[in-house]
């Protein structure tokens, strides 16, 4: 479940660095297009790419056998050092 969730904010940091990027590719969840666009907006590609490196290495440790939690309280704690 946890991957789940994991996997879907990797999706939408993905959309918002696409629109950073000028990418023009289609985006995955449209359904969030207004908030994806003001992130994207408002924030830097450096950042979000660096969010979507976090979110991919805790779901890698996660599969790797490191406690959820841990795993979960390291990437919240990359991105408040990412958002300062």
């Amino acid at each position: 479940m946890l991957d789940r969730y994991l996997l879907d904010a990797h999706s939408v940091l993905r959309d918002v660095l696409s629109r950073q990027l000028g990418t023009g590719s289609e985006l995955v969840n449209v359904e969030v297009a207004p908030e994806i666009e003001q992130t994207a907006a408002e924030g830097s590609g450096r950042i979000t790419l660096g969010l979507l490196e976090a979110v991919q290495e805790a779901r890698e440790r996660i599969s790797g056998n490191v406690p959820p939690l841990l795993a979960i309280e390291a990437l919240l704690a990359r991105i408040a050092i990412s958002l300062r």
